[in-house]
């Protein structure tokens, strides 16, 4: 086969070396490009005819990409190309420096290289017309902030320790030419970081599931998990170190290069899906910003009240002064900060609540924190529509008030069922005492048997005073008047003290009934006890899976740090 064979198109524009790179033969397109060292360049306007390396990359295979970046002229990839190639890069999420399976060294991530030699990429649109802004802001998964872990899978994120390809190790430089630089580090895990080895003599190979070494001994953990939240850790690290890198272009640039790119419809993207990190970063580089306007007159913080997104507003907090003259800010529309927290939430957010009455409670909540930082004029500030901003959260929040009165009337006419028969339960065990009494009244067994007799009747009158409190609760709640200021606390906090009563019934019911059952079977079918009492935890363990959840919601929602947490000085360090 002659080199230029090579270069033949199919209907897709696809050459062999396009093909290749699209099902990820490595070892094939190093064969096709010794042959034919054109084919790295060569490119069409067909589907599959871009430049091999942006193919690869939209097909999501890393290590051809990282071969075809190496092999590809840099001079290529400037511009549009390059844009391209960096938004390809970013969409399949192919950044985030990674170990080679076989040599365990570092491989440098082509995203970060390709955008540290061209800054100006950044700001470039692709041959789509794409900013790779807007692609990020549509990525919370590259982020931190838009990750969901369990609370150890947390603890293990913040110790491990992740080395940024932005940095230079000690003595050497950085190539950009080369797509891998070898980096050895020892296997360390102490008490505060965990540090993944890379290099092929360690103590762990991240393919297998081997430990890792914990002062001094060995201690075994699930290293597939702990890998993955290392990578995952590393593509959080460098999706940040790439908006830096492009905030820092973005400040030189003039308003109407601004409006082309439409940094507003970028900012309320990420704002929407909740990036902190992109409203961080951009407030680090251009301050300025928190003045700018979209369209409808709103500004970051206008933005993330009206898509409820707490992390965001709280860093507000960080404004002090400044924080009192935007609290003052209209939109186009005449509504203040306080009217916006008045509009009811995204059904996006509303839907991360459980129950139409705490999703009641979170509105009020938000309208409350608003109302704290806004002058007090302004509470009775009317917008267009003449309207303050306590007569609009009244309107925008009548379905929801009666959807939270049904919900919380159900929960509680269906808890009050349980209750009472519990309560009438023990009232009538309290009366019929296992073995009787004897002719002077006393019972019998508690002579011969005190301790599992008082143990039994301790338990009876506890679940019967608990679940006597648990339908005084629940009476209350189906008697309120409903009104929004109820959904904040008075209503929660009775649910709260219902549930958990009713919870503490039912675990010392089962208690009342394993005693009795041990007073009935000690002596004669003592074996036929422990099948039973272990039976008898079956009910506090249905009801904790499906109830407990709820309680624990409730409880940190309302007496909990609350969603804004503390959030003063957050902004201190960037300079506003």
């Amino acid at each position: 086969m002659q080199p230029q064979d090579l270069e033949l198109i199919n209907e897709y524009g696809a050459t062999a070396l396009s093909l290749a790179a699209i099902s990820g033969a490595t070892k094939l397109a190093k064969a096709i490009v010794e042959k034919n060292p054109k084919l790295v360049s060569m490119e069409n306007d067909h589907d599959d005819g871009q430049l091999p390396v942006i193919v690869a990359a939209l097909y999501g295979q890393k290590r051809m990409v990282r071969y075809l970046y190496k092999v590809t002229s840099k001079d290529e990839l400037q511009g549009e190309r390059g844009a391209t190639l960096l938004n390809c890069l970013i969409t399949a999420e192919i950044f985030g420096k990674t170990v080679c399976e076989e040599t365990y060294n570092i491989i440098h991530d082509v995203a970060s290289m390709l955008l540290k030699r061209y800054p100006h990429l950044g700001v470039t649109p692709d041959h789509n017309g794409d900013y790779t802004l807007r692609i990020l802001a549509h990525k919370p998964s590259a982020f931190p902030s838009g990750t969901k872990l369990v609370l150890w899978k947390k603890w293990i994120y913040s110790c491990v320790m992740v080395h940024s390809p932005w940095e230079s190790p000690r003595g050497s430089q950085t190539s950009h030419e080369d797509d891998s630089i070898g980096s050895h580090r020892s296997s360390v895990m102490d008490f505060h970081n965990i540090d993944i080895p890379d290099s092929s003599d360690g103590d762990l190979r991240l393919h297998e599931g081997h430990s890792i070494r914990h002062c001094g001994s060995v201690v075994d953990f699930p290293v597939p998990d702990i890998k993955h939240i290392h990578d995952r850790k590393l593509v959080h690290d460098e999706a940040v170190k790439l908006l830096s890198c492009i905030f820092k272009e973005i400040r030189h640039m003039s308003n109407s290069q601004l409006e082309k790119m439409e940094i507003d419809k970028v900012l309320y993207e990420a704002i929407k899906h909740g990036i902190v990190e992109f409203v961080v970063e951009i407030l680090k580089f251009t301050p300025e910003i928190i003045w700018r306007k979209d369209k409808k007159g709103r500004t970051i913080f206008a933005h993330a009240i009206v898509l409820r997104q707490e992390k965001i507003f709280s860093l507000i907090y960080g404004l002090e002064t400044q924080r009192c003259i935007m609290a003052r800010r209209h939109d186009v529309f005449g509504n203040n900060y306080l009217h916006l927290a008045a509009k009811l939430s995204p059904q996006s957010q509303l839907d991360r609540v459980s129950g139409a009455a705490l999703q009641m409670q979170r509105e009020l909540q938000w309208f409350k924190e608003v109302e704290s930082i806004v002058q007090p004029k302004l509470k009775e500030d009317m917008n267009d529509n003449k309207k303050t901003p306590s007569a609009l959260f009244t309107d925008e929040h009548k379905v929801l008030a009666r959807e939270g009165e049904r919900w919380m009337k159900n929960t509680a006419g269906s808890s009050m069922i349980v209750g009472t028969l519990i309560s009438a339960v023990m009232f009538t065990t309290a009366f019929t005492i296992p073995g009787g009494n004897s002719q002077s009244g006393l019972p019998i067994l508690l002579e011969t048997q005190t301790k599992a007799f008082l143990i039994f009747m301790i338990s009876n009158a506890l679940s019967m005073f608990t679940s006597s409190t648990s339908i005084l609760m629940f009476l209350g709640i189906l008697t309120a008047r409903y009104a929004e200021e109820d959904f904040l606390k008075s209503l929660p906090t009775k649910l709260v003290i219902g549930l958990a009563c009713l919870f503490f019934s039912i675990v010392t019911m089962m208690v009342s009934f394993g005693a009795a059952i041990y007073l009935m079977l000690n002596k004669q079918l003592t074996w036929v006890f422990y099948p039973i009492v272990a039976l008898s935890t079956v009910p506090v363990a249905f009801f904790s899976l499906l109830q407990f959840p709820l309680l624990v919601e409730m409880i940190n929602r309302t007496y909990g740090s609350g969603i804004f947490g503390n959030s003063n000085g957050k902004l201190s360090w960037c300079g506003l």
